[in-house]
Parts: structure tokens; C-alpha cells; sequence
């Protein structure tokens, strides 16, 4: 397989940045990662957020602990959510095409190489 299919696809499955490092480009690698991290650790901070204003509804009695009525309620407070978590929702896959795209790239380069130091 070539080093460019392997990147792309680390990156791809795994996450972003893991066909950067295999690619030995460490810097790029932790930004792609760090960076993909914290966009989905505010997601899932917001999530949980509103996930315990909804349990508490519950506890309280404010809500009837039905699927229906727990739905609405939960899925209509990530309806609108603020504009960092938005941001984050929209980064996450710009962030991760571009990680796919940059290592298969660079994977390209690193082939066009090797087939040089061969021939």
C-alpha cells in the first residue's frame, strides 16, 4: 500500500493528525489532534450541560420522564446552541477533511520520492 493511502487513511479512521505522524510530521500531528480535541470536548461539555438541566427538570418533577416529552426537551435545547459549541460542530469535520487531505498529500510527495531513490 502506499505511504500516501496509509496516511490519508490514519487520519481518516483514527484521527486526525495519525497520518501526520506517520508521516514524521509530530508538530502538524499535535495540532491536528490537540486542536480536534478540544473542538469535540466542547461539544460534549455543552451536551452534558443541557443533558443535566433535563435531569434535574426530571428529579424536580417539572417533566415527565417519558422518551417523548424528553426528547423535545433535550433536542430542543441543542436546537440553538451558542456560538462556540457551533464553531466547534463546524470546525470538527473542516479540520478532519483537511487532516485527510494534508496527509495524503504529503504521503504523495514521500512516494514520488522513494520511487526516485529506486529507480
Amino acid at each position: 500500500m502506499k505511504t500516501s493511502t496509509k496516511a490519508a487513511l490514519f487520519s481518516a479512521i483514527i484521527v486526525p493528525g495519525a497520518g501526520q505522524w506517520y508521516l514524521q510530521r509530530h508538530v502538524l500531528a499535535i495540532f491536528f489532534s490537540l486542536t480536534s480535541l478540544s473542538f469535540l470536548v466542547i461539544v460534549l461539555l455543552f451536551i452534558t450541560q443541557k443533558f443535566d438541566i433535563v435531569t434535574e427538570q426530571v428529579l424536580r418533577g417539572e417533566l415527565t420522564p417519558t422518551l417523548p416529552v424528553l426528547f423535545k426537551k433535550f433536542f430542543g435545547y441543542l436546537s440553538q446552541p451558542p456560538l462556540h459549541v457551533r464553531i466547534a460542530l463546524t470546525s470538527m469535520p473542516l479540520l478532519w477533511l483537511v487532516s485527510i487531505v494534508d496527509a495524503c498529500f504529503i504521503g504523495h510527495i514521500k512516494d514520488k520520492q522513494n520511487s526516485k531513490k529506486t529507480n
